[in-house]
């Protein structure tokens, strides 16, 4: 049985390691995640059909189909992330009417949630198809722009992106599918200090804010969040732990609202297009594969 200081020791000396990964993956570049690096140079980046100029979240199912959906109605689409395309795409419904924000998988079926935590359950429907849906009526007391599915425990997860303290922390509550509620305290919270060492290990300063646009699971099992407004991700252990955080160019992120990851570890980015003046520009996918070594 392994003493608690031999325990200590170990998560200090793979916190080192992390950190010390991290700084030279800093200096050439690269975003590490998960202990593996990603070139950003290397991305491949897909502008998106005008109908999903707002894209807000991304999901893969069991067979490695990725959907989508937009802003402002209930609209999923199947998307070939390795050309850029739309397959196809079904309705909830008429097409209901939210400001949607999040899309995950479990279980067979497909979940969305609006921005104020209320969550919509339907399945993957066939092309033009208009699907029956279940609409949950619990929310959550800040704005919500990110959905996971976490098989392990059998419950979605979101994490805030607006709190009443400001973004001075990070909360991450479960949607419980027997209950159909959420929880009443968050089950992960993460303090912006938290990071302090996984940012200087990166070169930044510790942001102000930490403000969730999406989310999704490693293969290894580790949550991994976008922070759009503050172009990073972070990367936390299963109980919540910080684990690493990566600079997201921001030039190449206007506005990242999606993300998700294949089990080989390719990372799908998906950033919303500007809806607004002359210049509107398109929704965007931005393909990282894993670095081979």
């Amino acid at each position: 049985m392994h003493s608690a200081h031999g325990r200590s020791a170990h998560i200090r000396a793979t916190l080192l390691a992390l950190l010390m990964t991290a700084c030279a993956a800093a200096d050439s570049g690269q975003m590490v995640i998960g202990g593996h690096g990603y070139d950003p140079s290397a991305a491949v980046r897909f502008k998106l059909p005008e109908v999903l100029r707002e894209i807000s979240g991304l999901t893969f199912d069991d067979a490695g189909t990725l959907y989508a959906h937009a802003d402002e109605r209930g609209i999923v689409y199947r998307i070939d992330y390795r050309a850029g395309r739309v397959l196809s795409r079904f309705a909830l419904g008429e097409g209901v009417r939210a400001d949607f924000e999040g899309i995950a998988w479990l279980n067979g079926d497909l979940y969305l949630t609006d921005s104020s935590g209320r969550i919509y359950r339907t399945r993957p429907g066939a092309a033009d198809a208009r699907m029956p849906f279940e609409q949950f009526e619990d929310e959550l007391d800040c704005e919500v722009e990110s959905l996971i599915g976490n098989a392990r425990s059998g419950r979605l997860l979101a994490a805030c992106k607006n709190r009443p303290d400001g973004g001075k922390a990070v909360h991450v509550y479960a949607f419980s599918l027997t209950d159909l509620r959420w929880t009443s305290e968050p089950v992960i919270r993460i303090r912006r200090s938290d990071f302090t060492d996984a940012f200087a290990a990166i070169g930044l300063p510790r942001p102000k804010k930490l403000q969730p646009t999406a989310m999704t699971i490693t293969p290894a099992g580790n949550l991994l969040l976008v922070a759009g407004p503050q172009k990073v991700l972070l990367e936390l252990s299963p109980d919540g732990r910080p684990v690493a955080a990566a600079r997201l160019d921001a030039d190449e992120h206007r506005q990242p609202e999606g993300i998700a990851m294949t089990e080989e570890g390719t990372l799908i980015i998906a950033d919303e297009g500007d809806n607004k003046g002359a210049n509107r520009s398109r929704g965007r996918l931005s393909i990282y594969e894993r670095d081979s070594g």
